[in-house]
């Protein structure tokens, strides 16, 4: 399903079927990216950068709530119990985006959320091995928490960006043209 969440340039995509990974959606694109970029023929990841140009970033959720500080807190101390063990230490970062809803602060969120995390495991902004994603859209949220999510990450404001992937083997392309017309 494609829903409207009411937020220029934005949709969402629901799957309904039992046993489907967000997360393996979006490795499977970043896969095909990644073929692509990897190819001799760097003319196919200028074909998919340009049929998916309006396509820019995908975020795997695994649950989603009501955008309430209670809803929100739930859901996260469910999936902390599936994802966190105190027996095995982890670093961790929130990313968190907020779209068009005045009832919550990020801030505010980001803190509530690390508070929920056990005192053994370390807050790490760069590269931590696990990451809580919290996206809120008007009055919904949506929440996953992704181990090795770094591969999606260059930053916290590009977190998922599929087309600044495509972007980089185009441009390490067009370094290695400019490298062989020099060097010839």
């Amino acid at each position: 399903w494609v829903v409207d969440p009411g937020c220029n340039g934005l949709a969402c995509i629901t799957i309904e079927k039992k046993g489907v990974d967000p997360l393996s959606i979006v490795a499977a694109l970043w896969d095909h990216v990644d073929k692509l970029g990897n190819r001799e023929d760097k003319g196919a990841i200028t074909d998919f950068f340009h049929k998916h140009k309006h396509c820019y970033r995908f975020i795997p959720l695994q649950v989603t709530c009501r955008a309430v500080e209670s809803e929100i807190e739930s859901m996260i101390t469910k999936l902390l119990l599936v994802h966190f063990s105190a027996a095995s230490p982890t670093t961790f970062s929130v990313v968190c985006d907020i779209r068009s809803c005045n009832t919550l602060k990020k801030m505010d969120l980001i803190t509530k959320i690390a508070g929920l995390v056990g005192k053994e495991h370390r807050v790490q902004l760069y590269m931590p091995e696990t990451v809580i994603v919290v996206q809120v859209i008007k009055a919904a949220c949506g929440i996953s928490i992704l181990k090795g999510a770094d591969r999606y990450m260059r930053s916290q404001k590009s977190t998922f960006n599929l087309m600044l992937h495509a972007q980089s083997f185009m441009a390490g392309a067009a370094r290695e043209g400019a490298a062989t017309v020099a060097g010839e």
